[in-house]
């Protein structure tokens, strides 16, 4: 721990903490409009600069690593001068918030320091076509916080700067709108955007939300935690939990925005029967009642195994508990089937007989402390984009990676070597692999010794 004094009160810190770090575990704000804790910091606004007396000047805090004693001070008049003329240089750029726009981080910042926008509309980037997104660079403080993110969180480089010095314009790698770019609507740009220049259409068009919900995305097994935000019993935005340990504050597009589904028009809102081809709406006691006397019928005229129930892997594990425990005991049936097995029973089979359970033996932790990824017949960025996102950031910070597909998916790009195999050839490569493994010696046999069985056998295969 180091020893340093912050606002004439002496205090340990972490070592290896930022000045920032250390200021926000002790509760004290300092404004930022450049940090955020999911990319690395990088000191541009200098709106958290912070007095080192013992030096006699003042350093960005989010960059400058704490050191034993430092003398910091904070809110010095000299320090609160220094943020009101860099918010005012800022504020002379941006125009006034548009009528109805949400408050952002920049106008809470201008109110505290009684500043106001002055600047004019210009022919800054726009577009107001894509279906999640709004754009107006004309509100861009040039923070570069978008960049940084779609680059070192998403891993997608859409977001570029073009040109230099005061023509410099933030615009999507390619295309004139966002739908046109390689843009995959992850939403991070709107969540890290300090001044609305990207921003959810949602918000805009129905309002901030009032609540805030902490849940987890039902969509793939990956276990995003989140906080939807709703206003008026409308769901308007989900956002990311920063510590999240499966997602590490972000989202991909399914679990930010494919929510509009909970307002559908067309969605069924109460129970209904069908009578002679049509529907009936009718009370939640007479549904659970015309449903348990026809299963009654059924079971009394066929008995349990004319009766199957299917659980749903949008479900918690409690719930599918309690839906095949309802058909073994209260049916007295074993038909218990769900939607998993159409996608993962041949490796939940084949990982049970190599391992012993069809579950994954590692955690998503481990992605960023492994060396090398083989992915062999997978797509984790569509399918398990927040997988996907962290293997991309692992690779781009140096990690080997083979791709095994007949498919170009996306890692394919990012591959040291791409085998795109023809279909059906999958299991020759892999016996290949095996071979070179073995004739090389690349085996640990101790190893083998302890936790397999019937080595010879393949070793001869």
């Amino acid at each position: 721990m180091l020893r340093v004094t912050i606002n004439g009160v002496e205090c340990e810190v972490a070592e290896g903490s930022t000045i920032l770090q250390a200021l926000r575990e002790r509760e004290i704000h300092v404004p930022t409009l450049c940090h955020d804790d999911r990319v690395k910091p990088i000191g541009g606004c200098r709106l958290c600069v912070v007095e080192l007396q013992e030096r006699g000047r003042m350093v960005a805090s989010c960059t400058t690593p704490v050191e034993t004693g430092m003398q910091i001070v904070t809110h010095s008049e000299s320090v609160e001068n220094h943020r009101r003329t860099n918010l005012r240089l800022l504020a002379q750029s941006v125009p006034p918030r548009p009528a109805g726009a949400p408050e952002t981080e920049f106008d809470r910042y201008l109110e505290a320091y009684g500043l106001t926008c002055s600047g004019a509309s210009g022919d800054g980037f726009k577009d107001f076509a894509h279906p999640y997104l709004s754009v107006d660079m004309d509100r861009c403080v040039t923070c570069y916080r978008c960049i940084r993110i779609c680059e070192e969180l998403q891993g997608q480089f859409v977001w570029r700067a073009w040109n230099r010095g005061d023509r410099t314009e933030i615009r999507p790698d390619k295309g004139d709108n966002l739908l046109d770019s390689s843009c995959v609507s992850c939403g991070a740009c709107a969540d890290t955007c300090p001044t609305g220049a990207i921003s959810d259409r949602l918000i805009r068009d129905l309002g901030t939300p009032v609540e805030w919900t902490r849940t987890t995305c039902p969509y793939c097994g990956t276990g995003c935690e989140m906080e939807v935000g709703t206003r008026e019993g409308q769901v308007i935005v989900a956002r990311p939990l920063n510590e999240s340990p499966v997602a590490k504050g972000h989202l991909c597009v399914k679990g930010r925005y494919a929510h509009r589904f909970a307002h559908a028009s067309d969605r069924m809102t109460e129970p209904m029967i069908r009578e002679n081809g049509a529907w009936r709406v009718v009370t939640w006691d007479e549904a659970y009642e015309f449903a348990a006397s026809r299963l009654s019928e059924i079971l009394a005229e066929s008995g349990p195994q004319a009766v199957g129930v299917l659980g749903s892997a949008r479900a918690t594990n409690e719930e599918n508990y309690l839906a095949q425990k309802f058909a073994r005991v209260v049916l007295g049936s074993n038909n218990v089937d769900c939607c998993a097995r159409v996608c993962h029973a041949p490796s939940a089979a084949a990982l049970k007989a190599t391992l012993g359970t069809g579950a994954a033996t590692n955690s998503f932790n481990d992605i960023e402390v492994a060396e090398g990824f083989l992915v062999c017949g997978a797509n984790p960025t569509e399918n398990h984009p927040i997988v996907g996102a962290r293997i991309k950031q692992a690779v781009l910070k140096g990690a080997k990676l083979v791709v095994i597909d007949p498919r170009r998916i996306e890692l394919a790009q990012y591959a040291d070597v791409y085998l795109q195999v023809r279909a059906g050839t999958n299991i020759p490569l892999l016996h290949s692999l095996a071979h070179v493994i073995i004739e090389e010696g690349l085996i640990d046999r101790e190893f083998i010794e302890q936790r397999t069985a019937d080595f010879e056998r393949f070793r001869e295969l």
